[in-house]
């Protein structure tokens, strides 16, 4: 009976048991999308059983919070002529000019 038991459990569980390669690919493919409830469903049960890939996605989170801030950041620099006819917008809204 033991033995049937465990060839029953892999039945059901082996097709929700996700490989570290696939999991990063879920991981990652948060950042961008929507995960459906069966892909959070696996990756939940593979990081519950994981460390490493539980190190990993506190790493990429980490990643994607700093990319972000780094894109947000260079999408407000101005270029060198914005800069140019800001400064002349400034300098003739001043009296005397």
């Amino acid at each position: 009976p033991g033995i049937k038991l465990v060839y029953a459990m892999n039945i059901f569980v082996q097709p929700l048991m996700l490989s570290c390669q696939k999991a990063g690919q879920l991981i990652e493919k948060g950042h961008v999308h929507k995960l459906s409830w069966l892909e959070r469903k696996k990756l939940g049960l593979h990081l519950s059983i994981c460390d490493a890939c539980n190190a990993y996605r506190k790493q990429s989170q980490l990643l994607e919070v700093f990319i972000r801030k780094k894109v947000a950041l260079e999408s407000l620099r101005l270029t060198e002529v914005e800069v140019e006819n800001f400064q002349k917008r400034v300098i003739s809204g001043l009296p005397g000019a």
